[in-house]
């Protein structure tokens, strides 16, 4: 459940990759280091542009993972009290499903082997293969944790 621009000439992808309406314009987000450090800012600005649909794609070291986790916590604070019924954020929707028990790993996304017992793999569904280390396991496991 990442954000995952990669194009895999086929349908791996991670939650926050799924197929919105083709209808919905969707604002592509890259988050760096400087957008983590301030969530709120970030998601206001995109939120007084009218955005529509917003997929936040992560550009950040393995080091940066716990500041991933603060954004994602941020910014889901103020979007499910001020715009979930109103801005598409397909991570959330995706995270949201899978606390109700839906389906959230795609059959050709399977996860690495490092998550493999994790009791977190029905959430994120290994994550997104374009951020998995050599391992298997995810870059931004740590903040995806602190999200989940």
């Amino acid at each position: 459940m990442t954000g995952c621009q990669a194009d895999y000439g086929d349908d791996r992808h991670c939650g926050n990759c799924q197929s919105l309406a083709s209808d919905i314009p969707v604002r592509e987000v890259i988050i760096h280091r400087q957008e983590c450090e301030r969530p709120e800012r970030v998601y206001h600005q995109l939120s007084a542009q009218g955005a529509a649909a917003i997929k936040f794609i992560p550009h950040l070291q393995p080091s940066d993972a716990r500041l991933w986790g603060d954004f994602l916590c941020a910014v889901f604070a103020i979007w499910i009290k001020e715009d979930a019924n109103r801005i598409v954020v397909p991570l959330f929707e995706a995270t949201l499903r899978a606390w109700r028990g839906e389906t959230v790993r795609y059959e050709n996304n399977p996860p690495g082997p490092a998550c493999a017992g994790c009791a977190w793999l029905r959430l994120c569904g290994g994550g997104c293969p374009q951020l998995r280390l050599e391992d298997g396991s995810n870059a931004l496991c740590e903040g995806y944790r602190q999200f989940l």
